[in-house]
């Protein structure tokens, strides 16, 4: 029966194999070279937050075999309630696939539902909020490394609504950086450089070059983020990461913001607020290019939002959804770059939803778009066309002076276990520099 089988094989025309091979090979590349992201598959949805359970600006990183969860939350426009699960999958440093099962990562329950939801209460807007915490008494996580957690609909993972990474880590490294100002001109006054060094404390890894991975970020972001650092001296177990310019990310400078808490409170950079349509407005002052002005200091949460009403005792239920419009002047429409808003809030994405249009008329780039009450930061960035990669130089510029957050995260294989640990996390501040 077998050798039939394999006879009628071989016996089909050959270009039947040559597309059954090039499909193989194409679903096997597909597999491998994915990076996963943050991404909302659904227009219904939106506000999505993941972050550590006891502080709402926080990175969702929590340490393994400890107490810490994760809270996730989001908006569902949809008119009825509807049935939503979620699940997670292990991740490589780089965040593809680690291949591994849930059962080696997992103890408990692979796929759980997401009970915990309400209506939103007295808002213009109406909404279901849906939320959990994990990991929780339903389920545990067994080994460290990076995650992405994934909502689904009807119990059906290929109906995904939404994606986010996570990490999970343990101290077995220890990390000292230090964030300086480049001494190489050409970075001296645009930049910062991350100089740090590991001791391999609780965890020894043979082969540094091939089975240790390194990740710099900055401000949360992993569009920027620095990958595949390798050590440029070894000291008995410390490794030395030293470069000038491979270790260096753009300064950047203090992030925009905006604040539609109140609907009677106009804040700096608050032109106008109006009911138009069943919705309040918030038109904001124009936002004009920094990147040649002199730098100024001033106070920022590094590109997040934080989600608030004035006098509020829910404000995952109690916050309205409400129109913003941005403002850049130009006399002229950029032929080849187009114009974004960018911040933790669009995924550090070129969404375009935060895509900017350009009046002639009015000279000016607009955008009218639909976000959640509270504290805002954000972003104005060219992208040329077709490229979808974010630039701040012209609209923001980039400052030595800039007060920015980084996160050093380090990789270790692991033999036995055939994955990827995140041995070490440490997080700094630029606050300071001279």
């Amino acid at each position: 029966m077998e050798n039939n089988r394999l006879l009628r094989l071989y016996n089909r025309p050959m270009k039947n194999i040559f597309l059954l091979t090039f499909l193989l090979s194409f679903q096997l590349s597909w597999a491998t070279e994915t990076s996963y992201k943050n991404k909302i598959y659904s227009d219904s949805i939106h506000t999505v937050l993941l972050h550590r359970v006891d502080w709402a600006l926080a990175n969702a990183d929590i340490a393994l075999n400890s107490n810490e969860q994760l809270s996730l939350s989001f908006d569902d426009f949809s008119i009825n309630t509807k049935n939503y699960s979620y699940t997670i999958e292990h991740c490589t440093h780089d965040w593809k696939s680690s291949e591994l099962s849930k059962m080696e990562f997992l103890s408990g329950f692979h796929d759980l539902p997401i009970n915990n939801f309400e209506q939103s209460f007295n808002t213009y807007q109406k909404y279901w909020h849906y939320s959990v915490e994990f990991p929780n008494s339903d389920f545990q996580i067994s080994k460290s490394g990076n995650y992405l957690l994934k909502v689904f609909q009807d119990n059906d993972e290929e109906k995904l609504i939404l994606t986010r990474r996570f990490r999970v880590y343990e101290d077995l490294m220890s990390v000292t950086a230090e964030i300086k100002r480049p001494t190489d001109a050409n970075g001296m006054y645009t930049h910062h450089e991350i100089d740090f060094s590991i001791v391999q404390t609780g965890y020894q890894v043979s082969d540094v070059y091939n089975n240790l991975h390194v990740v710099l970020q900055q401000n949360n972001r992993w569009d920027n983020a620095i990958f595949n650092l390798t050590p440029q001296f070894i000291r008995d177990n410390e490794l030395l990461y030293d470069y000038n310019g491979d270790n260096w990310f753009k300064a950047g400078n203090e992030f925009r913001y905006f604040d539609t808490k109140s609907f009677q409170f106009k804040n700096d950079r608050i032109h106008s607020i109006n009911f138009d349509d069943g919705r309040y407005s918030f038109e904001l002052l124009p936002e004009p290019k920094r990147g040649f002005k002199r730098y100024i200091l001033y106070d920022d949460i590094n590109g997040r939002r934080y989600i608030q009403i004035e006098d509020s005792q829910d404000n995952n239920l109690d916050a309205d959804y409400v129109q913003v419009k941005f403002t850049v002047p130009e006399d002229r429409e950029n032929q080849d770059q187009d114009l974004y808003i960018v911040g933790e809030f669009s995924d550090w994405q070129l969404k375009d939803k935060y895509k900017l249009k350009y009046n002639a008329d009015f000279k000016r780039y607009f955008l009218e778009t639909i976000l959640k009450q509270g504290y805002y930061n954000f972003y104005i960035a060219t992208s040329d066309k077709g490229k979808k990669e974010i630039d701040l130089q012209e609209y923001e510029g980039n400052f030595w002076q800039t007060e920015n957050e980084y996160t050093i995260g380090v990789y270790a294989y692991d033999f036995d276990g055939s994955y990827e640990r995140l041995v070490a996390l440490q997080y700094l501040k630029s606050a300071g520099l001279r």
